[in-house]
């Protein structure tokens, strides 16, 4: 994303067929660094918690607290 997200849940602003997202543990890029991982056929919501390294976020368009 960019920019620094604090922990909480979010949703997907529109729906995207093409969105990819991925919690984090790491930033190595393997695939041991994925907590959950989701390609949403429409608008997805994630719950980001306060012990993931990282969030990320692919084709999915703008991300909004609920």
């Amino acid at each position: 994303m960019g920019t620094d997200i604090k922990p909480g849940t979010y949703r997907m602003r529109k729906s995207s067929s093409y969105c990819y997202y991925a919690r984090l543990k790491g930033f190595s890029g393997t695939i041991n660094d994925i907590i959950t991982n989701d390609n949403p056929g429409g608008r997805a919501i994630i719950t980001i918690s306060a012990r993931d390294k990282g969030f990320q976020s692919e084709h999915c368009g703008t991300w909004a607290s609920m």
